[in-house]
């Protein structure tokens, strides 16, 4: 990303449960850190998803909360308590204030691939919504295995996420890339490398 070294951590700790990670502006810079979030999006790894349809309430209440994006006829956009009645004062937002920033999967996985040396392509894997086949790791011509990345909030999560992998690998050995490894205890990464699922 140029310059210094920056600490990724919170930011991959963030994007592990809340994947694909995305929220307004201000809330995001909360989540992750203004200075990553600032660096990610100028490495294109936060891209402007579309102008959010909520924004963030500091006294969260009710059933008509976070407040409402609402845009004027000037075009310029309000953030509107949706209270009945309204229990928060309307905020005026500037169209950057009002934009929702996130992480699109595919672009940050092609990043990753370069400095992990990643052949092939990322795509979707058809029916796991957190998964990914990052490409193939091919250490010899005629040899190559799958590398998939996955993001789960517990280990459970992982491993029934991984459980599926190896059900569509049909027996063939692949890997796995999480974002961090505060969810998956050293006996679980154990017990997966034994059946050919180094993580």
């Amino acid at each position: 990303m140029g310059g210094g070294e920056m600490d990724l951590t919170r930011f991959f700790q963030v994007l592990e449960t809340h994947f694909p990670l995305s929220g307004v502006r201000s809330a995001l810079a909360n989540r992750i850190g203004s200075d990553v979030a600032c660096a990610l999006e100028r490495a294109g790894l936060l891209s402007i998803l579309r102008v959010a349809d909520t924004y963030p309430c500091p006294q969260p209440g009710g059933e008509g909360c976070p407040r409402k994006i609402v845009e004027t006829e000037s075009g310029s956009c309000i953030a509107v308590c949706g209270n009945d009645p309204a229990e928060c004062e309307e905020i005026r937002l500037t169209s950057k204030d009002a934009e929702l920033l996130g992480v699109v999967p595919e672009r940050l996985l092609e990043h990753l691939r370069s400095p992990l040396k990643i052949g092939g392509m990322v795509r979707e894997i058809e029916g796991l919504a957190q998964a990914y086949q990052v490409g193939f790791f091919i250490p010899q011509p005629a040899i190559k295995h799958p590398i998939f990345f996955t993001a789960a909030a517990s280990e459970s999560q992982y491993a029934a996420m991984i459980d599926a992998l190896r059900s569509r690998a049909e027996g063939a050995s692949f890997a796995v890339i999480i974002p961090t490894d505060r969810f998956v205890s050293a006996e679980a990464v154990r017990q997966f490398r034994t059946v050919g699922v180094p993580i």
